[in-house]
């Protein structure tokens, strides 16, 4: 237990010092319906969502602090990611719409009744690890300091503002964006599962969320 307290104060200190690209997974959180279904409303094909995010969503950042050094602020950019965030943002919303049963069935390639399209203009995700970052300059720095520093909570924010339209034929039927933001707190030895659970939670409750949307637009017809 010890040596292994002591590998993880290492690791840390190395982020710390070095600044190296850190990885983390998209892994989206599949959300249960509150409505139910009496009909269906034929069937749907499903287009590739667009990316309109800005390119700092896109590159991500390192905040300096006012003597220049970093400040401990993260923002996490595509480089952060393991896996490819659109692809993960098309999976998911996909087998939401085929998990809200408003459908018969949902196409990639046919021509359907309906055709959803979706577009995220913002998925911004910040690490806020200045607590962590201070208390480990507080306890004189290296695996000291990094140990200490483990155990100090650190917060990670996601923040999705994600659109889907609805067309009939050539007909716009309807359109609705949803703005999420998922905050998650957990001391700072946890920061990939807490950082992770933060961004696929933000993807699982905006794609319910718009889909509930588009559900009760359907029921009101």
């Amino acid at each position: 237990m010890k040596n292994r307290i002591v590998l993880i104060g290492i690791v840390l200190l190395l982020i710390l010092m070095t600044g190296c690209v850190r990885k983390f997974r998209v892994t989206p959180q599949l959300k249960n319906y509150e409505f139910t279904v009496s009909e269906t409303f034929g069937d749907i094909r499903y287009t590739p969502i667009v990316d309109s995010r800005s390119d700092l969503d896109k590159k991500g950042k390192v905040e300096n602090s006012c003597s220049g050094g970093k400040s401990g602020i993260i923002h996490l950019g595509d480089k952060n990611y393991e896996n490819l965030l659109l692809i993960e943002f098309d999976k998911h919303l996909k087998l939401s719409l085929t998990n809200s049963h408003l459908f018969t069935n949902v196409e990639s390639e046919k021509e359907a009744t309906y055709t959803f399209n979706s577009n995220l203009e913002k998925y911004y995700v910040t690490l806020d690890e200045v607590k962590a970052k201070n208390t480990a300059a507080c306890a004189g720095g290296g695996i000291l300091g990094a140990i200490i520093a483990s155990s100090v909570d650190v917060t990670a924010t996601t923040e999705v503002q994600l659109t889907g339209k609805l067309t009939k034929g050539e007909e716009k039927v309807w359109q609705h964006t949803i703005s999420q933001q998922i905050i998650e707190r957990d001391v700072y030895g946890s920061t990939k599962e807490n950082a992770e659970k933060s961004m696929g939670g933000a993807i699982g409750e905006s794609c319910t969320e718009l889909i509930t949307e588009m559900a009760k637009y359907l029921a009101s017809r």
